[in-house]
């Protein structure tokens, strides 16, 4: 299966299916991993990864402009979430007054970063959805004051670095192959 943004999203709203309880995006800026990251969370804590990337040129590649434009390596991973994010969300999506806000950004850089990695969290919590950013040069953490907000904020850094690892693993089994 290819990735397909109508198999996760209503083409209408352009929010996620009711299936699906949340979902994470990542798209590199000038200097990030150069790896595009589509996650979906879906009711019973499975989630179905989509990463691109492109493979580590060799030493007869350059990097250049004709490099980037080859084809990416594409792979799709399907699975259970880990143990500690399944912890985290249940916690997170327990019925609850408090909710997230629509905006943690900062009051700078909002839109002057020329280098701008792209982070986005979408998630139905306490029947409201949300589409939240979450790079950080727009966010800022002192916004996030309540409990929900700081259950949000560990999910986030735990499914970052449990996402890292993954796909690490991934691009260096594929480039060593």
């Amino acid at each position: 299966m290819n990735y397909n943004s109508n198999d996760f999203y209503e083409s209408e709203t352009k929010k996620l299916k009711a299936n699906y309880i949340a979902s994470y995006s990542y798209s590199p800026g000038l200097y990030g991993n150069m790896r595009t990251v589509n996650l979906f969370i879906d009711a019973e804590f499975n989630y179905s990864l989509f990463v691109f990337f492109h493979e580590n040129p060799d030493d007869s590649q350059k990097i250049s402009d004709e490099f980037f434009k080859s084809p990416r390596t594409f792979i799709e991973y399907k699975s259970k979430l880990p143990i500690r994010i399944r912890i985290l969300l249940t916690e997170l999506l327990k019925p609850s007054k408090t909710s997230l806000k629509s905006s943690y950004y900062n009051d700078k850089n909002l839109f002057g970063i020329l280098d701008r990695t792209e982070k986005y969290y979408e998630i139905r919590l306490n029947d409201k959805y949300y589409s939240i950013e979450m790079s950080l040069d727009a966010i800022d953490k002192k916004h996030f004051t309540t409990k929900t907000d700081q259950l949000f904020l560990q999910l986030t850094e735990a499914t970052e670095i449990w996402l890292d690892q993954l796909i690490d693993g991934f691009v260096n089994v594929h480039n060593a192959n």
